[in-house]
């Protein structure tokens, strides 16, 4: 039944700018892929709010489909225990090496700030100790 629809590019739903742009940095590319999310999944994407989740429902009703749709018309073939490509596990491999280092050096970077902090507040720790002695001496109390 919606089998023809489905397969559409987003583009066809001639949403706002915003809307398709949004929708495609998340690998929403077609009409399949779009009425399997829910409201809340798209309120999560970079550049979407309510007005364009309310658009994209609109538009989706009257083509007869809704957000949220989920069932066998969904499922993907995939057969179990499939092989996964050592080139996909390479890239994903890859990836997760780079963000660990990312990590690393985001971590590295709060220490040093962190070692600052406490230096700045063992100085004013200092300064506060020597305090009633500089009153005393200015103020021959």
């Amino acid at each position: 039944m919606y089998k023809g629809l489905l397969d559409l590019p987003v583009e066809d739903l001639k949403l706002s700018t915003r809307a398709t742009n949004a929708l495609k940095h998340d690998g929403i590319n077609v009409i399949g892929d779009l009425v399997q999310k829910t409201e809340k999944d798209l309120l999560k994407m970079v550049n979407m709010g309510k007005k364009q989740v309310s658009d994209i429902k609109k538009t989706l009703a009257n083509h007869k489909v809704s957000l949220g749709m989920t069932g066998s018309l969904f499922k993907k073939k995939v057969k179990k225990n499939a092989a996964i490509p050592q080139e996909i596990k390479d890239i994903c491999l890859s990836r997760a090496i780079v963000e660990i280092m990312r990590m690393q050096d985001r971590a590295e970077k709060l220490e040093g700030q962190i070692g600052r902090m406490r230096d700045e507040l063992d100085m004013i720790i200092f300064r506060l100790n020597k305090l009633p002695e500089w009153l005393e001496k200015e103020h021959d109390i």
